[in-house]
């Protein structure tokens, strides 16, 4: 993903999850299966959710000064906040779902 489909995702009226993290880490890995069972459980909501490599994303995570991972940006609305850790899959539900 590049900067500018992140900043379009911030401004867009639906809300988005971002998340960076990386093969390696495991709090990335555990917080991976969340991701994917919140897009088997909430298929309608599986466009909304991103999960993206630093090592892919070099230019997004110099932007955002990514220093740790997992790293979960909630867009959306103009909004942007960060967390950083393992969220729960009630957290993440909550935002998208959030109107």
């Amino acid at each position: 993903m590049d900067v500018k489909t992140f900043n379009e995702l911030r401004e867009s009226k639906e809300r988005t999850i971002v998340v960076l993290s990386t093969q390696w880490c495991g709090p990335c890995k555990l917080l991976g299966k969340t991701i994917d069972t919140i897009k088997d459980e909430a298929p309608n909501l599986s466009d909304r959710i991103y999960k993206l490599d630093v090592d892919d994303n070099a230019d997004l995570v110099e932007y955002l000064g990514v220093q740790s991972v997992p790293s979960v940006y909630y867009l959306g609305h103009g909004e942007l906040k960060k967390s950083t850790g393992v969220q729960s899959a009630s957290e993440l539900l909550e935002w998208l779902i959030a109107s």
